[in-house]
């Protein structure tokens, strides 16, 4: 029986790929800014707007049971080829916080949380494949926990300027937002164009 390779060397390898770490920064972004929009700062938005508690109460139903569309994720990949549809999903979440920044009624507000909430969910199936595909060591659940460790990192720094900038300002937290999911479409190009990868 071959003896697993240490926490340390799956660490250090992981730490070395920092072409990887790029997809890793943005797939933080994405996941961080949709958590904290369309739990946290949704209400927020919605109550701005002059919805009322029993609207925004069905308003957030519908938006978990877009959650179902993540098994349609695989399809979209499969017609439009991994890359893009990354850059896609990235786009609209960046979209959907930059109309979040500026909107003052309910529709725009609610469809954009609807967007937020469907790139996400087509994202995530997507982004763990990667992950998995960019293992090279046979402990594999040591490097998803080093990754998980890696996007937890990431996340408690865009938590606390989140959370500074929406005691401070809605508008500026989801433009903080807007430009947390710019940020991670770059790093996706940055990845692709580094690795060359032919995701399919």
């Amino acid at each position: 029986e071959v003896p697993s390779e240490p926490f340390r060397v799956t660490l250090q390898a992981t730490l070395r790929n920092r072409t990887f770490l790029l997809f890793l920064l943005a797939v933080a972004l994405v996941t961080e800014t949709h958590q904290t929009v369309t739990v946290f700062l949704n209400q927020l938005q919605y109550t701005r707007c002059g919805l009322d508690s029993r609207t925004i109460g069905v308003v957030f139903f519908l938006a978990t049971a877009l959650g179902l569309l993540g098994a349609c994720s695989s399809a979209v990949t499969r017609r439009m080829g991994a890359v893009p549809a990354l850059m896609l999903f990235c786009g609209l979440a960046a979209l959907s916080c930059g109309v979040l920044s500026v909107a003052e009624f309910a529709l725009p507000s609610v469809l954009g949380i609807f967007t937020l909430r469907t790139a996400n969910t087509l994202f995530q199936p997507l982004q763990w494949k990667i992950q998995n595909q960019e293992i090279r060591t046979e402990n594999r659940a040591t490097a998803l926990s080093i990754h998980a460790m890696l996007l937890d990192c990431a996340a408690i720094g865009t938590n606390l300027i989140f959370g500074a900038l929406s005691d401070w300002n809605l508008s500026a937290a989801f433009l903080f937002g807007c430009c947390s999911c710019a940020l991670s479409l770059f790093f996706i190009l940055l990845w692709h164009k580094r690795t060359g990868t032919q995701q399919e």
